[in-house]
């Protein structure tokens, strides 16, 4: 494939998977989904090496999170009621998801710093109320 077909295929993942690899050596689009990190005894682990690990986990939780849950609110109350287990299950990977966003600064997800800031149980979804 050309240059430039390799290199659309990685800026389509990075739009649709959150997430786009491109080897400029071999001119590659590598799939983020099947990316493997390796390393000897105990090299000490570069920055930007951390920041894809953590990136690629953010796209694998995101793509659970939708596999399992849709695009469901993790405050919905629907789920709380039918299956309180699986509801905990939600609210923990969205917040996994919500703190990783958070902290590679992706642009969405932030944390609630308020102490003033609580959980409390509305008509069908749970809200934050000071």
């Amino acid at each position: 494939m050309s240059k430039k077909t390799e290199l659309d295929k990685a800026l389509r993942n990075s739009k649709v998977k959150g997430f786009g690899i491109y080897d400029a050596e071999k001119q590659l689009s590598i799939n983020p989904e099947n990316l493997s990190f390796m390393w000897a005894g105990k090299e000490k682990e570069t920055k930007p090496l951390e920041e894809l690990i953590l990136l690629r986990a953010l796209m694998t939780l995101k793509k659970i999170y939708k596999d399992k849950f849709g695009d469901d609110s993790p405050y919905d109350l629907k789920l709380f009621n039918k299956d309180p287990a699986e509801f905990m299950e939600r609210m923990i990977r969205a917040v996994e998801i919500c703190t990783l966003n958070h902290v590679l600064q992706t642009g969405e997800g932030a944390l609630n710093m308020s102490p003033r800031m609580s959980m409390v149980k509305g008509k069908r979804s749970f809200i934050w109320e000071p």
